[in-house]
């Protein structure tokens, strides 16, 4: 999937830090989230990382796209977080 035709909502999922693994959500053409509580208040997420390594990659390469959050992707069977309404994509390589 090339920038072009990259949805509108996406996210990716990579192992996490606690030996689980993490879905980072993505949105394209919003509003930069400034604060966890401003993420938590609109996406209903289970956690803010800004800092992960995963999504400072991504970013990188999708300038276009802001982070809102991440959850565990045993949500996205649709036991929590809704991912559904996203787009799975392949994470950025390290």
């Amino acid at each position: 999937m090339n920038k072009q035709t990259m949805p509108k909502k996406v996210y990716f999922i990579h192992e996490g830090g606690f030996g689980a693994s993490a879905a980072d959500v993505f949105v394209k053409g919003i509003k930069k989230i400034e604060t966890e509580k401003e993420a938590y208040k609109r996406y209903d997420i289970d956690y803010y990382m800004p800092d992960c390594k995963y999504v400072s990659a991504f970013l990188k390469e999708h300038p276009e796209y802001v982070y809102v959050g991440s959850t565990d992707n045993m949500h996205e069977r649709g036991l929590g977080y809704e991912l559904d309404r996203y787009t799975l994509v392949q994470p950025p390589k390290l």
